[in-house]
């Protein structure tokens, strides 16, 4: 994919930076996109490794970034929204970034109008709804700060063999 032309977005295939795990039967997909230009190419990504499937975004961004542009990225990719504020002093509360969240969607007046928006009480409440708003075989994908990087990985059990892990076995795990 696209996605090398950023420096915190690197190829579904490297896992450098981007890391993928299996957590019950949803996958999660971790990225440092904090921006919206590397929003785009998350989104691009996305669509290039999982083509017409849509994401519960797990996001949290800091409150001096371009946060609508991030949002404005991800909504016709999005099944839902788990907001979520960054371990930052600079971050964007969960409930302002929901109402951001709210607003892009009522402005677009469109079939993402249904797409669910949850503010979360800290990273593993975060984890846990967007796994139950995923489902089995659902796609999660976290993004929005490098603060939240570790946090999110935490909160999903995604240790250091998760880079090790390829994405066609994320892609075809069986779900038992």
């Amino acid at each position: 994919p696209r996605s090398t032309l950023f420096p915190y977005t690197t190829l579904f295939r490297s896992w450098q930076m981007l890391d993928g795990c299996v957590r019950g039967c949803a996958r999660v997909v971790v990225d440092g996109g904090h921006n919206p230009q590397g929003a785009r190419v998350l989104m691009d990504s996305l669509e290039d490794v999982f083509p017409g499937e849509k994401s519960v975004f797990l996001i949290g961004v800091l409150a001096d970034k371009d946060y609508r542009a991030m949002v404005a990225a991800a909504l016709p990719h999005a099944l839902a929204f788990v907001c979520v504020e960054p371990p930052n002093p600079r971050a964007l509360s969960a409930s302002d970034l929901a109402a951001a969240v709210r607003d892009a969607l009522a402005a677009r007046a469109t079939a993402e109008t249904d797409v669910a928006v949850q503010v979360a009480d800290g990273m593993d409440d975060a984890a846990a709804r967007a796994l139950a708003l995923a489902g089995d075989g659902g796609l999660i994908c976290a993004f929005g700060s490098l603060y939240s990087l570790a946090a999110v990985k935490a909160a999903f059990g995604c240790g250091p063999d998760a880079t090790s892990k390829s994405l066609s076995a994320a892609k075809n795990r069986d779900c038992v």
